[in-house]
């Protein structure tokens, strides 16, 4: 007979032996069930398991990129940027803003009137 006094002591590890086998198992088990259904459609199977086999965006390593923007500027406080800013070799010194009217098929976009 146990009194509100007795505590039972569960000396179960979560990280070794029979308990994460089984909860590995199971999660698999229900995967694959999941998975398997016949009403899902094809995409909806294939996208998870390739999603499985992609590593988390902490874990891709950037470091052996080249930088893409080797001339950065960053602004010095309390300074505004374009007080620092300098164009870039070759950019005009000004633009043009022109209208083009594209028809609804060639663009794929219905127009909006007016």
């Amino acid at each position: 007979m146990l009194l509100a006094h007795d505590v039972i002591v569960l000396d179960v590890s979560l990280l070794r032996g029979a308990v994460p086998v089984v909860i590995v198992v199971l999660g698999a088990a229900a995967a694959v069930f999941l998975l398997a259904r016949r009403s899902r459609r094809w995409w909806l199977r294939t996208v998870p398991v390739i999603a499985l086999g992609l590593p988390f965006a902490n874990q891709v390593g950037f470091g052996s990129l080249e930088a893409r923007v080797p001339n950065l500027v960053i602004a010095a406080p309390g300074r505004p940027l374009e007080q620092q800013w300098t164009a870039p070799a070759g950019m005009p010194a000004g633009g043009v803003v022109s209208e083009v009217r594209i028809p609804a098929p060639i663009s794929g976009f219905p127009a909006r009137p007016g």
